[in-house]
């Protein structure tokens, strides 16, 4: 997924991932892997996945605009 949501919108979207990924690797026993935390995302912090997409998001933004 891209990184152009920060704050309430990342963990918006980051919810939507969250719930998809939990169907998925019920529907098709497969687990969802995060390489940005090194984790199968089931074990993963939302809290601390989206503090991590909203820094790099806002880190991309203050050097290439947006």
């Amino acid at each position: 997924m891209p990184y152009w949501h920060a704050g309430d919108n990342a963990a918006v979207v980051l919810g939507k991932v969250f719930a998809l990924s939990t169907i998925v690797e019920k529907e098709t026993g497969l687990t969802a892997y995060d390489p940005q935390v090194e984790r199968p995302l089931a074990e993963a912090s939302p809290q601390g996945v989206i503090g991590l997409m909203s820094r790099t998001t806002e880190d991309l933004r203050s050097r290439y605009g947006g």
